[in-house]
């Protein structure tokens, strides 16, 4: 269900923000199996969340989040300074939040 979401809603315009489960950026290697479009895995040990989200929010007029409500909302909090939350879907086991910069 949550690569069929991402393919049908995230267009080539549109960034997408991945959670990664702990700092490092370690990510789940069956999502990259699934899901063949572009992405940036946040946070990881070789960026500044505050900084690398607001790049995307001046490149991007849409960005998604995939993440874990029981996860660290470091990158959440992030990109609500710098976005306006449309809203909240739920695909299996993860929430997928849609944002539009600001």
């Amino acid at each position: 269900a949550l690569a069929a979401y991402l393919e049908t809603n995230v267009g080539a315009d549109d960034a997408l923000i991945v959670t990664a489960a702990d700092a490092s950026g370690s990510l789940d290697p069956t999502f990259q199996y699934y899901y063949s479009g572009a992405f940036t895995v946040l946070p990881r040990a070789d960026a500044d969340v505050t900084a690398e989200i607001a790049r995307l929010a001046r490149e991007h007029a849409t960005i998604y989040l995939v993440d874990q409500p029981s996860w660290d909302q470091a990158v959440r909090q992030a990109l609500d300074a710098v976005a306006s939350h449309v809203e909240d879907v739920q695909a299996d086991a993860f929430r997928i939040g849609v944002y539009r910069a600001r």
